[in-house]
């Protein structure tokens, strides 16, 4: 199955690799993708790592016009969409989610 299938790492795994495809698999294709990763299930003593190298991994994307090659993550489609992405997060943040960047253009 796709879509909500969880990722599991491990304690014994090399933090930085699993971290490097888990950023891969979750902003492939801006998600858009049966097997884009949405939950993660990890191991605590490796839990902290895993957050820092996912941060890094997303913090370096380069954000901007879809239409210039060098954007990896493009705007939302919709000033509605957008709204939308902002209600999900405060939810998100609501229910115990942290935030730890934000880069909002408005």
């Amino acid at each position: 199955s796709g879509g909500a299938s969880p990722r599991m790492g491990c304690g014994a795994r090399d933090v930085r690799r699993v971290g490097d495809g888990v950023q891969r698999a979750a902003f492939t294709k801006a998600g858009h993708v049966c097997t884009s990763v949405q939950k993660l299930l990890v191991h605590r003593s490796v839990a902290q790592k895993l957050h820092e190298r996912l941060a890094e991994k997303v913090s370096a994307l380069r954000s901007g016009d879809p239409s210039d090659s060098s954007t990896e993550v493009g705007t939302l489609i919709t000033e509605q969409a957008a709204q939308h992405a902002d209600e999900l997060v405060a939810d998100a943040v609501r229910a115990g989610a942290k935030m730890h960047k934000t880069r909002v253009n408005k």
